[in-house]
């Protein structure tokens, strides 16, 4: 009796062993997901969010739906993807996240479940701190923004780096970002879509930032029509002093700087002339607005002066923290009234 009684809980993980499925079965090896959640991580509660999945297959051909289960109760959003053998591929959904967790599933055209893994994104913020995506080829440029504290909000300032193939084609897909910074780019290489993309995301609210320098021609190439100003001249100033007293920070290094001096459109507000030329432009684009600076943000004078903290708070200080682009009625949940839900 004393043997049955110590027998008896192994003959039931034996049995509990038995009646589970091997992780071959449910989720098989030959199948790869790796999965990046929002703007370099950034995903703002409630509000759409780029999901993008590499999905690999070294084994046999299939086929079925990628899902993604949110926390919301019976929502879930869905894609056709087809695996040929020996193959991968990129694909991208947009899902207004809640909590930043969600389950992703990979259901073949059997009705079979062949991956399920519950994500949680790491990086959650509320959607009122300020998300500033930058474009640029200097690795870390701005990061010492992260942290600020925004000036009329009082939310904190986030810094997320992009590509120019991470920015959705769709501008609702654009709606967690506050303001977006290209710098240092060739803009030419932006598909017709995402061009269409950050245009409706100005002037759903955005707020739109381009750097010049010497290499402006190519940053502003394929975002011009956003622009308020009608064409570029670079052009060698030795002095910055105009620049200095906008901040009430002396600029104290010499020149020769190199700039990208605009030709401003007959809609752009000139915020700033150094020595008699256009230096800093803004124009209103719907209920965004776009600026074009003639420095690059990463060069000097710029990356070591003692006033470029206080000349970026003045840059963001008009946006809100919660911008008429999320305007209640406007919302993602408000949007969409349906269970099932494809891709946006």
């Amino acid at each position: 009796m004393l043997k049955l009684k110590f027998l008896l809980p192994l003959l039931l993980i034996a049995l509990l062993l038995l009646t589970q499925p091997a992780l071959s079965q449910d989720q098989p090896s030959h199948l790869r997901f790796e999965v990046k959640h929002g703007f370099d991580g950034y995903v703002k509660d409630n509000l759409w969010t780029p999901i993008r999945i590499t999905a690999g297959n070294a084994g046999e051909a299939v086929a079925g739906e990628i899902r993604i289960i949110t926390q919301y109760p019976g929502e879930h959003y869905v894609r056709r993807l087809t695996l040929p053998s020996q193959s991968q591929k990129e694909i991208t959904l947009f899902v207004p996240l809640r909590g930043g967790e969600y389950t992703l599933e990979f259901v073949n055209d059997a009705g079979k479940t062949l991956y399920r893994r519950r994500q949680q994104s790491a990086r959650m913020i509320p959607q009122g701190d300020f998300l500033v995506g930058v474009v640029a080829s200097e690795p870390g440029l701005l990061n010492f923004l992260a942290g600020f504290q925004a000036p009329q909000s009082g939310y904190s300032v986030e810094v997320a780096h992009l590509s120019l193939d991470e920015l959705p084609e769709r501008a609702l897909a654009l709606a967690a970002l506050d303001a977006l910074v290209f710098n240092d780019v060739d803009t030419t290489q932006l598909t017709p879509a995402r061009q269409d993309a950050l245009a409706g995301w100005v002037k759903q609210g955005g707020k739109l930032i381009v750097g010049g320098g010497p290499n402006a021609a190519a940053t502003v190439a394929g975002l011009s029509p956003l622009l308020p100003i009608e064409g570029l001249s670079v052009k060698t100033l030795d002095t910055l002093s105009d620049l200095g007293n906008l901040v009430n920070e002396v600029v104290p290094e010499q020149g020769p700087y190199l700039t990208g001096i605009p030709q401003p459109a007959p809609n752009a507000g000139v915020d700033l002339y150094e020595q008699g030329e256009a230096f800093l432009l803004s124009a209103p684009l719907g209920m965004g607005e776009s600026i074009y600076f003639a420095l690059d943000f990463a060069l000097a004078p710029m990356n070591g002066w003692a006033g470029n903290e206080a000349f970026w708070k003045r840059l963001l200080d008009p946006l809100e923290s919660s911008p008429p682009f999320y305007a209640s009625y406007n919302t993602p949940r408000a949007i969409n009234k349906t269970i099932c839900f494809y891709e946006l």
